[in-house]
């Protein structure tokens, strides 16, 4: 999801989006910062594993 994201660049920025996994602010105060362990933390939460997101990616375009 990261190269779908931000071509996996940490430094990428999209509005309210920030980090190579374009975590808004909230879901980073939340998960603790915009890494991939927040990243892994918010996916698990909202999804329940990757294969999930992706699965929703896919459908609706974001995740």
């Amino acid at each position: 999801m990261e190269s779908v994201e931000s071509g996996g660049d940490a430094s990428a920025s999209n509005g309210q989006y920030q980090g190579a996994f374009q975590l808004s602010s909230q879901v980073a105060a939340e998960y603790g910062g915009y890494s991939g362990s927040a990243a892994d933390k918010y996916v698990a939460a909202r999804y329940g594993s990757w294969a999930a997101a992706a699965a929703h990616h896919r459908e609706y375009g974001w995740y």
